[in-house]
């Protein structure tokens, strides 16, 4: 008697979905932890440029993960935003597949390969050679890295026409090379950003939050004692002034012409009102039962 031998059931509906959907899960979580690993770096780069400016270090902030995740948002403006969505729907166009229309997907793939193989290289020259002149950029640095990975994309184009595993191993190294520049275009943009928000934020320091420092001894600023509205204030720096009363005061130093920068973990870094960043320092204080900080606001534009 013979053995039927009979194939083994296919797996139910229920179990391929759930694989499926495990696959997308991860995939998802990989994405999402690739894009959190960037925003902290940019947000990094970000803080780190934006207060040096200011003489300050990354470390001597004690950022936590969140708040420089957070940070790396000052990036997003809405001309990158734009530049960002012309790139994908251009290269979206150039890769697209159309079935339907098998005449005019072969055009657009032998223009594209024209076009890539001729222009390709020669903005990959043309990135390196602005590489090498960067001191002269002069606040575009960014233009050379976005330049060459232009140009290698465009050779990817041209790669891709070629089939074999040599046309594929030859397409990842260009994307990667790609990949890198593109990059190192988004942290010379983040650093530029940074400058640029910076110099804004410290040419109107008046309008900053203003502080006000209760003390049970003198702190060291270089202050002085001076009369006048807040506007003139403005132009005259930390103003100490002893408080006196009959039954003596626990706090009797106080100190005002004094403007916030930021505020993290209990420090306070707070700067002059006629603050210059060549010469000025950032003075530092910390919350103790000897201080008290009080906070109001600034002098707004009349406008």
């Amino acid at each position: 008697m013979n053995d039927a031998h009979e194939d083994p059931d296919p797996p139910p509906r229920a179990a391929r979905l759930q694989e499926e959907t495990t696959s997308i899960l991860r995939m998802i979580v990989a994405q999402a932890s690739f894009i959190a690993v960037l925003l902290f770096y940019l947000g990094a780069i970000y803080i780190n440029q934006y207060y040096r400016y200011f003489h300050l270090s990354l470390d001597s902030l004690n950022l936590s993960f969140p708040q420089l995740v957070l940070q790396s948002l000052q990036v997003v403006r809405p001309p990158a935003l734009l530049g960002v969505l012309l790139a994908v729907a251009v290269l979206a166009a150039l890769w697209m597949r159309t079935p339907s229309s098998r005449t005019w997907r072969d055009h657009l793939g032998r223009y594209s390969t024209a076009v890539s193989q001729g222009l390709g290289p020669l903005l990959i020259v043309v990135g390196l050679t602005m590489a090498v002149l960067w001191r002269q950029l002069h606040g575009y640095a960014w233009i050379a890295p976005l330049v060459i990975a232009v140009g290698f994309l465009l050779c990817s184009i041209g790669i891709a026409q070629v089939g074999g595993s040599a046309g594929l191993r030859r397409k990842e190294i260009v994307l990667f090379t790609a990949g890198i520049c593109a990059f190192w275009t988004l942290i010379e943009v983040t650093r530029q950003v940074a400058r640029e928000d910076a110099m804004e934020h410290a040419s109107s320091v008046c309008r900053w939050t203003g502080v006000i420092i209760l003390s049970a001894k003198p702190l060291s600023m270089n202050s002085k004692q001076i009369t006048g509205s807040e506007s003139e204030q403005c132009q005259s720096g930390v103003i100490e002034e002893k408080l006196h009363r009959k039954d003596g005061l626990r706090l009797p130093y106080r100190y005002t012409g004094l403007r916030l920068l930021v505020e993290n973990g209990g420090r306070y870094y707070v700067v002059p009102v006629d603050w210059e960043v060549s010469a000025d320092p950032v003075y530092v204080i910390r919350e103790s039962d000897d201080l008290w900080i009080g906070l109001r606001g600034g002098v707004q534009s009349k406008s």
